[in-house]
């Protein structure tokens, strides 16, 4: 018989999860390397309309991911669920949700930071302030980015792993 509450758990866990690891990698291999070759004009107007929307989506979609893992988990912990993960399958999980909560805790701590300043700095620039720190910053965003995409590769093989084991 299928059960249907983790079933739309699990598909909400993933969906949410493809969203914000595509966001974070499309990010790293084609936004980041494109705004390096832009004139000052268009990173501008990159900058003030892009950025927000995607640090608001990457946002969403990391806190929706934990979210329905954490409704997942303790779904498959309720006695009578129906759901049997073996204990080596389980170390396997858990410790995915682990480096997973570390690459939210840095999308909080440098990605979304970033994003707020880049479009800050831009704004100071149209109205006469200096752009420096700008490569700074947006160099700062793509490492973040990468870090985040590279530890949510590896918390897909870690899950993939323990549900598969």
């Amino acid at each position: 018989m299928t059960d249907y509450v983790f079933l739309t758990l699990l598909i909400l866990h993933v969906g949410s999860i493809v969203g914000w690891m595509g966001a974070a990698i499309f990010f790293v291999s084609v936004l980041g390397p494109s705004i390096k070759t832009m004139s000052p004009e268009a990173q501008d107007s990159f900058s003030l309309n892009m950025i927000p929307r995607y640090s608001r989506y990457v946002l969403v979609t990391s806190i929706l991911s934990l979210i329905f893992g954490i409704m997942l988990y303790g779904y498959s912990e309720m006695p009578g669920s129906g759901v049997a993960v073996s204990s080596s399958g389980l170390v396997w999980i858990q410790a995915g949700a682990g480096l997973g909560v570390v690459a939210f805790i840095l999308v909080l701590a440098i990605v979304w930071p970033s994003s707020k300043k880049i479009v800050k700095i831009v704004k100071e620039t149209r109205s006469g302030g200096s752009a420096g720190a700008l490569a700074s910053v947006q160099s700062r965003a793509r490492m973040g980015a990468g870090i985040v995409s590279a530890l949510l590769v590896i918390v897909l093989i870690l899950m993939i792993t323990g549900a598969v084991i």
